[in-house]
């Protein structure tokens, strides 16, 4: 029989993981509404530019990304680690990977960290606070990607 406290830890790290892909899904599809309904009404936005803080504040990152010349979008997370705190929220590390493609025809390869803050609200896993910490990015310019509509294996055309 599986001991309840390894259920419930295992039970707290698929939720954290579940609110953290979802998160990256909303990004990538610049769906603005469906972030405000994954975000506590009070949530903290901590990026290299400072912290933000409410709702609104944290959205408006979200319409810049948005309002971007960005064509497609992929976050990816790995070594997700969640912990309980005291007070029942959860903090989840990660490691992320973004890669974007743009109107001018570059790419960008963004990664680094984030620190996540989670509780139950209403029902749901919300984040109460979220930090962003880019390690570094690079920069494709459009004659190093291959064209679109290829096949991946064998030779790529140039």
């Amino acid at each position: 029989m599986a001991d309840p406290e390894d259920l419930e830890e295992l039970m707290l790290h698929r939720a954290g993981e579940r609110l953290l892909i979802e998160y990256q899904e909303l990004v990538d599809a610049r769906d603005i509404d469906g972030l405000a309904g994954i975000i506590d009404p009070d949530v903290e936005l901590t990026r290299h530019d400072g912290t933000v803080y409410g709702a609104q504040a944290f959205l408006d990152l979200y319409r810049r990304f948005a309002a971007e010349d960005i064509t497609v979008a992929h976050h990816m997370a790995t070594n997700i680690q969640v912990s309980r705190r005291d007070d029942g929220s959860a903090v989840v590390h990660s490691k992320f990977l973004a890669l974007t493609t743009h109107g001018t025809g570059e790419a960008r390869q963004i990664w680094g960290r984030y620190t996540d803050r989670i509780a139950r609200r209403d029902g749901r896993w919300r984040l109460l606070s979220k930090r962003i910490d880019v390690s570094s990015m690079a920069v494709l310019d459009p004659q190093m990607l291959a064209p679109g509509g290829i096949d991946t294996f064998g030779a790529i055309p140039r």
